[in-house]
């Protein structure tokens, strides 16, 4: 079991007060292999929603804040993680419902499946699979055969750019493995969260889900070399697969009409702490 504490301080960093505002907070997503408990006191302290794909968010009102005056906001949650292994069962393309297909095969930024190095890849992982399990196999080890760990990537690439220069982080092994399912007709979709490299410490870090008939959505890490499993140290907190990316927090304010954008500071990252706790 893990305690996980978020922590968001926003400043107003411009020259007049802003009288409303509010903050959007990913906290966690639902996931087979973990279970979420969050104390009532803390509940009660903001509006928390379920949207799509099963991410729970925070809403917190800000109010007014005076130039140089600061925000400050922590939310804390615990989290009972298991290692799972899933049971891929036989199935063929045609198991898959068509308004999944289309929603879950789509290129996006980050997923370039309609690029000419993608279209070819997935050209030849196809017939060189006989079955849709060995063609997530083959694009397993494709990607890990492919890309060289990279600590401290500056910034995420996408997939053909990490297929070029054959080298990247978390991102771009999970990216590569979501384009080319993708583009081979299989849904697929990201996961952002945590990995828990000892009791106190931690990293960001991103892996993928493939959607199987009579399975549902199922993990798999090629950073990591997790294939249809994820650890008790995973904790995801969002997956997106309807969009490629978007912000942990936004921030939204009823502005002076001489800003385009409210000129506010957030710190960089809202994981203050990650702690191993007995149940």
């Amino acid at each position: 079991m893990f305690e996980v504490g978020l922590y968001s301080e926003i400043e107003n960093i411009g020259g007049i007060k802003f009288s409303e505002g509010n903050l959007r907070w990913v906290l966690f997503t639902e996931s087979p292999h973990q279970r979420i408990v969050i104390d009532k006191k803390v509940l009660s302290q903001f509006r928390h929603m379920q949207m799509e794909e099963n991410n729970h968010y925070a809403y917190i009102k800000i109010g007014g804040l005076e130039p140089r005056e600061k925000f400050v906001s922590r939310i804390g949650f615990k989290v009972i993680t298991q290692n799972l292994r899933f049971k891929i069962p036989e199935f063929k393309r045609e198991d898959y419902p068509g308004s999944l297909i289309q929603e879950y095969c789509k290129p996006k930024e980050y997923w370039e499946t309609r690029d000419k190095i993608i279209k070819t890849l997935a050209e030849q992982l196809i017939p060189a699979s006989p079955n849709l399990i060995s063609l997530l196999i083959n694009i397993f080890r494709l990607v890990q055969g492919r890309i060289s760990f990279r600590e401290k990537q500056k910034g995420r690439l996408g997939a053909v750019t990490a297929f070029k220069t054959r080298e990247g982080d978390c991102d771009e092994f999970s990216d590569l493995f979501i384009t080319l399912c993708r583009a081979c007709r299989i849904p697929a979709r990201r996961v952002v969260g945590l990995v828990v490299e000892n009791s106190n410490r931690f990293e960001n870090h991103a892996w993928a889900e493939a959607y199987i008939p009579k399975a549902g959505w199922v993990s798999f890490d090629p950073a990591l070399n997790f294939f249809a499993t994820i650890s008790k140290k995973h904790i995801a907190r969002c997956k997106m697969g309807k969009q490629s990316d978007y912000p942990s927090r936004k921030v939204l304010w009823k502005t002076h009409k001489k800003f385009k954008k409210p000129p506010v500071k957030i710190n960089e990252t809202d994981v203050e702490y990650v702690k191993e706790i007995s149940p």
